[in-house]
């Protein structure tokens, strides 16, 4: 079947168009953490691969083996939690942001399937996963994955599978942001339901290691994703396309 000049320049300018619309997102890595290199195996007082320097909760010592926790050596010996944060972060209205990290949590050697890792934004006010933080998200043992809201609240639990997986949390911010969206996600799979959120007190990420948890924690990342607008361009074939259909009416 042969089209006729107009269907042939519609579809080309629709062809246009949608290559223009669902453009490819630019994502710049705002924070980036191997875990490598790190002896002698203090996460405090080290610069990340994206240049922050890590700051541990009290009694700054021990904690990350290249990219294994090492489960006799805590950051915090106090608590006997491995905590972990990078502040002076700030967020920008109507943008996206991508916090993930690979995690594969193991039952420790007590059979205990309780013991989880995390991680999320922090606030001024942060002292662990569920204290002063927004949208955490953590692996049990279990294995299950929990997503948090801010500071504890909007709880919500979902299966999880074993061994090494990736968790995300999408923040998207509006036009202030105190009017934000979160998202999780696990293997690129969303968990939960995403919630709204207030985003104006973030200042930083943590990660949060639960006791004598074991396992390993890889790539912890934070990519600011640039969702392209419509162009000029774009507006140019719109106009293409009603040109078309006017001239084949004459």
């Amino acid at each position: 079947m042969k089209l006729n000049k107009m269907a042939r320049t519609s579809i080309a300018t629709l062809t246009l168009i949608g290559s223009l619309t669902g453009g490819v997102h630019a994502s710049t890595v705002i924070i980036f953490e191997d875990f490598e290199a790190k002896e002698p195996y203090l996460l405090n007082g080290s610069t990340a691969d994206t240049g922050q320097t890590w700051i541990a909760a009290t009694s700054l010592s021990g904690g990350v083996s290249n990219t294994s926790i090492n489960p006799t050596s805590y950051l915090s010996n106090s608590t006997r939690n491995q905590i972990a944060q990078i502040t002076g972060i700030t967020l920008n209205s109507d943008s996206v942001y991508k916090l993930s990290m690979d995690v594969n949590v193991m039952v420790n050697a007590g059979g205990d399937a309780s013991d989880w890792f995390g991680f999320g934004f922090r606030t001024g006010t942060f002292s662990n996963l569920v204290s002063g933080t927004v949208g955490s998200i953590r692996q049990r043992a279990t294995p299950e994955v929990q997503t948090f809201t801010n500071h504890g609240s909007g709880a919500q639990t979902s299966a999880a599978g074993t061994g090494l997986q990736n968790l995300e949390i999408t923040l998207t911010t509006g036009p202030t942001l105190s009017n934000s969206t979160l998202m999780w996600e696990v293997d690129g799979v969303q968990v939960g339901i995403s919630q709204t959120v207030d985003a104006s007190a973030i200042d930083g990420v943590f990660l949060h290691t639960f006791e004598d948890s074991r396992g390993s924690i890889d790539n912890f990342t934070l990519t600011n994703v640039t969702v392209p607008e419509p162009s000029s361009t774009l507006l140019l074939g719109l106009g293409s396309l009603a040109l078309a259909s006017r001239r084949s009416r004459r």
